[in-house]
């Protein structure tokens, strides 16, 4: 949410024309990458894990919430990034619910098969 209550994808609509040119957003996997979790280790990396997994959870539910269909695949990247970088028996038992949470959304479904695999 912007502070004036819009939501960013709403700003963008009110102050930017479609032709003009703009700047790259960065993808999320370049800044997970380069934030390093790979080299942290102990509480720092569980911490930061756990606010990725919150910040997936706010965006599913977002997008969700919000129908906002053509911005399920950012939702469903950012489960699998948290994935990429958490192979442990808690992370996984983490997206399964986020699955079981979305199975009234057969697209959303449809793009979280696309980045994790069937399981």
């Amino acid at each position: 949410m912007h502070e004036f209550g819009l939501h960013i994808d709403e700003c963008d609509l009110l102050t930017a024309d479609g032709d003009e040119p703009r700047l790259a957003a960065p993808e999320a996997a370049d800044i997970v990458r380069q934030a390093g979790i790979e080299r942290m280790d102990g509480q720092a990396r569980a911490a930061v894990l756990a606010a990725m997994r919150k910040a997936a959870e706010r965006r599913v539910a977002g997008v969700t919430e919000q129908k906002r269909r053509r911005h399920y695949g950012h939702a469903a990247e950012l489960v699998a990034l948290c994935l990429e970088r958490d192979e442990s028996p808690e992370a996984a038992r983490w997206a399964a619910t986020v699955r079981q949470e979305c199975r009234r959304y057969p697209a959303l479904r449809a793009e979280l098969e696309r980045r994790l695999g069937s399981s």
